[in-house]
């Protein structure tokens, strides 16, 4: 070994028995960098800013979409930190197979000494921890520009809400959720291209209510609320309300959220508006049964379908006012709930289901497991008239 590279990997080895947090966020951050199309630098990493916490939410950029990323920033600063240690025992052999000095020997020695330590005590989670919140300070995120209204995130696509063009997904636009479905911009036949899925819509409800329900569906991937309408489906038990339900949860995984109508009528609501902020449609799957209802229990109600503000709360934050764009489709078996405020009747599509049992050969089983990636080629006309 040539003294020049002695002298370097001397110079290397004292680098990595003194890596700190610093060294762990440089290659966090390293590993999140993106070149797009016009050559420009782009960091997939994002950090929602929240005053009241030391702990913001962190999401990292992953095959095409945003998803939380505390979990895997602590695996990839513990492999990094592992590798290293690694590293320094590999340049001890190699300086221990090359002539030293009397000095370079003691040098080598306390350094052995020092990587023999670590290893033993293994990564340190305050290291680990340090790194992280110094990529929290620095990739912090307005709120504003989470879920952007220009475009719908599909898994081969961001759809341009205003060329309806197919753009390639990007670290740039920071989406909290995306449709589990490829969107192919070509005419359909619902007989051929989904036929178990418009069977199964037509053993729910009955044909002229087969368009408003296809349609609030694909208002519930729509980022804005335009139209200030709720989704009410009534109907006997076990025909396929549920399954509609778990369905489009597939469809829009992190965009789905649910509250209970019965506990914001009961004025038992405080924390839970919080919970569905970003979220693009809420569903509430068995909407009770509540006696004695006044028209004023519908207040809050009106104000988050209306586009109205409303206090935001969640446990130990400051609360703020805030509008959400939230959809909301309600699954109620008979008799509906009895409502007598005008606005809240004003606030709803009602979809009765049919009266007659489903025969044995004419059920679905676990239609919400059916692969609907075909579905998003009919999304597009529906989009376009909001």
């Amino acid at each position: 070994m040539d003294p020049l590279e002695k002298k370097w990997k001397f110079k290397r080895l004292q680098e990595l028995i003194n890596l700190g947090p610093n060294d762990v966020y440089n290659h966090i951050i390293e590993s999140f960098i993106f070149i797009d199309k016009n050559k420009n630098t782009l960091t997939g990493i994002k950090t929602i800013a929240d005053p009241d916490s030391e702990k913001e939410l962190v999401y990292i950029y992953a095959d095409g979409f945003y998803i939380r990323g505390e979990s895997r920033l602590k695996e990839i600063a513990e492999k990094f930190l592992r590798s290293q240690l690694n590293l320094c025992f590999s340049t001890i052999e190699d300086l221990d197979n090359s002539k030293l000095t009397k000095e370079e020997i003691n040098t080598l020695q306390k350094i052995k000494s020092i990587c023999e330590k670590k290893k033993h005590q293994g990564v340190m989670t305050s290291v680990i921890t340090e790194a992280i919140n110094m990529v929290r300070r620095n990739t912090y995120t307005n709120p504003s520009e989470i879920n952007p209204p220009t475009y719908v995130p599909f898994k081969n696509g961001l759809l341009n809400l205003k060329t309806w063009n197919l753009d390639p997904l990007t670290p740039e636009f920071f989406y909290t959720w995306y449709v589990n479905a490829n969107y192919l911009n070509r005419e359909i036949d619902p007989s051929t291209d989904f036929p178990l899925f418009l069977r199964f819509l037509s053993t729910l409800v009955p044909p002229e209510h087969i368009f408003p329900t296809l349609f609030y569906m694909a208002y519930t991937l729509y980022l804005g609320f335009p139209v200030h309408k709720t989704l009410w489906i009534v109907g006997r038990q076990r025909i396929g309300k549920g399954s509609l339900i778990r369905l489009l949860h597939l469809i829009n995984p992190e965009g789905h959220g649910t509250i209970s109508v019965n506990k914001m009528l009961r004025n038992d609501f405080r924390f839970d508006v919080y919970s569905i902020v970003n979220k693009n449609f809420v569903t509430d799957a068995e909407v009770g049964k509540i006696n004695n209802l006044r028209p004023e229990n519908w207040d809050l109600f009106n104000k988050l379908f209306g586009g109205d503000f409303v206090d935001v709360e969640g446990k130990y934050k400051q609360k703020y006012t805030g509008r959400l764009h939230v959809k909301g489709i309600f699954v109620q078996n008979l008799p509906m709930l009895k409502i007598e405020n005008p606005a809240t009747i004003e606030r709803i599509i009602l979809v009765q289901t049919r009266t007659s049992e489903i025969k044995t050969d004419q059920r679905v089983p676990n239609i919400e497991e059916y692969n609907l990636e075909k579905r998003g080629m009919q999304l597009q006309p529906i989009l376009q008239t909001f």
